[in-house]
């Protein structure tokens, strides 16, 4: 990971298809001030997104795929105004917990315009 240290300016980043990732990488959460655009997916060992999230504040889409570990979301995601667009597939415990009637996390997401969970839009 040592060798993105220069990229600073990352506008999208797209993570996938390792299955031992526990947490995002450093560089991911340095530079997160600057990514309108993240994409994790087949990553089935992420189990926390919230050391990134605190600096994502000029985030806008944010999709999770196939991280089945991944199972809230963190209360920083409620101050990020600028999301406009959540998708969350193959991960049931978060996607039950985003669920517009009776999730947990459902208060944290409300503000985004487009949500879609298990590829249903809500």
């Amino acid at each position: 990971w040592q060798d993105f240290q220069g990229f600073t300016s990352l506008r999208s980043l797209m993570i996938g298809g390792l299955p031992r990732l526990g947490a995002l990488p450093q560089f991911a959460c340095t530079n997160s001030n600057k990514l309108e655009s993240v994409r994790v997916s087949t990553c089935p060992g992420i189990v926390d997104l919230r050391t990134w999230l605190e600096n994502a504040s000029s985030l806008r889409k944010l999709e999770i795929v196939g991280c089945p570990k991944l199972t809230s979301l963190p209360d920083i995601l409620s101050c990020l105004s600028g999301l406009m667009v959540l998708k969350i597939d193959k991960c049931p415990e978060l996607s039950r917990r985003c669920d517009k009637e009776l999730g947990e996390d459902w208060s944290k997401i409300s503000h985004v315009q487009e949500i879609c969970l298990n590829v249903v839009k809500l």
